[in-house]
């Protein structure tokens, strides 16, 4: 998709633990998942002890901060307040990195209308003005030395 068009999707992937899980304490979330179905209370409790605190994450890589530990059935499959404030701050991130976008395209034409040197400087202005536009932000190239 363009740039200019819709941004990344930012929607919740998943709960991942806080701290980093061995191979071992995944197979034991497995086997504690497979043989406590009927025992809530005590594969919760087991499960609580292996997890401990959960971060959302979202589906572009974006991880939130620690949160305390809740039962997979009572997790929120939304991602809970962290990912709602993530994707309103990446929403206005984009908003405005495209109206910055805008008013330097605006201004690096104007600055071409009225340039009185080398023609070749104008038709290098406009050319920015056009490439960042298409972009949606500023691209960090320069005059060429």
């Amino acid at each position: 998709m363009s740039p200019r068009g819709n941004p990344i999707n930012h929607e919740f992937d998943r709960w991942e633990p806080a701290r980093p899980m061995s191979d071992e304490d995944h197979a034991r979330v497995r086997r504690l998942q497979d043989t406590l179905s009927k025992d809530h209370q005590l594969r919760d409790e087991l499960l609580a002890e292996l997890e401990g605190e959960l971060v959302p994450v979202c589906g572009c890589g974006w991880r939130g901060h620690p949160e305390p530990w809740e039962r997979p059935t009572f997790r929120s499959n939304r991602g809970g307040m962290q990912q709602i404030q993530h994707r309103h701050n990446e929403a206005i991130g984009w908003s405005t990195r495209l109206f910055a976008a805008d008013m330097a395209a605006a201004a690096l034409r104007h600055a071409a209308e009225d340039w009185a040197g080398d023609p070749g400087t104008a038709a290098w202005l406009n050319e920015r003005a056009d490439r960042i536009h298409a972009v949606g932000q500023y691209d960090g190239e320069t005059w060429p030395a």
